[in-house]
């Protein structure tokens, strides 16, 4: 299953914000984080990309 970015104006985004309900605060360190950002990366469908 691939995560689909939000698309607006040609540019695609995704947040760790997304996922979390508007009331609820993120605050990741560590391996936590980073595990996070690499699946945001690896696992979004991004498409055809000029820059990461």
């Amino acid at each position: 299953h691939w995560i689909v970015p939000v698309e607006s104006h040609g540019v695609k985004l995704l947040s760790i914000g997304f996922f979390a309900a508007p009331d609820q605060a993120v605050a990741w360190r560590g391996p936590m984080a980073s595990k996070a950002l690499e699946q945001l990366f690896k696992d979004a469908d991004w498409g055809e990309l000029d820059v990461l």
